[in-house]
C-alpha cells in the first residue's frame, strides 16, 4: 500500500466503520463468533430495563424484601434452572432437586452459627458456604449414581423416594 493511500474500511452492519490501522481497538462485530453475535443481537431494551431494575432493587425496597423474598426467589429460581438443565440436556426428570437444596441448607445450619447453639459449629461464613456446596454436591452425586442407571418412570420413582425419605427425616428433627 502506498503512503498516503486510504486504508480499507471494514463495514459493520448499521454501525460505524472501522478503518484498518485506526486507533480503535478490538475486532469488528463481523469477526465475533456467531453465537456471541446472536446473543448480543438478542438483547433488547426490555432486557436492559429488567437488569437496571435488579440493580436498583436493593436500594429501593426494605431489607426484609431484599433478604427474605429476594433471596428465596433467587434460590428457587436456581433450583428451577437446574431442573431445566437436567430435563433439557439430560432428558431426565428428577424430583430430588429440593432434597439437594435442603441438604445444603442443613449443612449451613449445622456448620455456621444459628439459634440452635447445641448443634451449631460456628464456622465463619466463608468456610461454611463452600463446605455446604461440597456436601450437597457429594449427596447429589450419590443420588445421581442411583438414578442414572434407570430410565423413564423408574428414575422419577427413585428420585421421588429419596425426596420423600429426606422430607420425613427432616420432620423428625434430625
Amino acid at each position: 500500500m502506498a503512503t498516503g493511500a486510504a486504508a480499507p474500511a471494514v463495514a459493520l452492519p448499521g454501525r460505524l466503520q472501522l478503518v484498518a490501522g485506526s486507533p480503535e481497538r478490538g475486532r469488528a462485530r463481523g469477526d465475533w463468533p456467531l453465537e456471541l453475535q446472536r446473543w448480543i443481537s438478542g438483547i433488547s431494551a426490555w432486557h436492559l430495563a429488567v437488569l437496571a431494575g435488579l440493580v436498583i432493587f436493593p436500594f429501593v425496597v426494605s431489607p426484609f424484601i431484599t433478604f427474605q423474598i429476594g433471596a428465596q426467589t433467587l434460590a428457587l429460581g436456581l433450583i428451577a434452572l437446574s431442573l431445566t438443565f437436567l430435563g433439557g440436556y439430560g432428558g431426565m426428570v428428577s424430583l430430588a432437586q429440593m432434597t439437594v437444596a435442603g441438604i445444603a441448607g442443613y449443612a449451613v445450619a449445622i456448620l455456621g452459627s444459628s439459634s440452635a447453639a447445641e448443634i451449631s459449629l460456628n464456622w465463619p461464613w466463608w468456610l461454611v458456604v463452600p463446605s455446604a456446596v461440597l456436601i450437597a454436591t457429594a449427596c447429589a452425586a450419590g443420588i445421581a449414581w442411583l438414578s442414572v442407571r434407570t430410565e423413564g418412570i423408574y428414575t422419577i420413582m427413585i428420585t421421588l423416594a429419596i425426596g420423600v425419605a429426606f422430607f420425613y427425616l427432616v420432620l423428625q428433627n434430625y
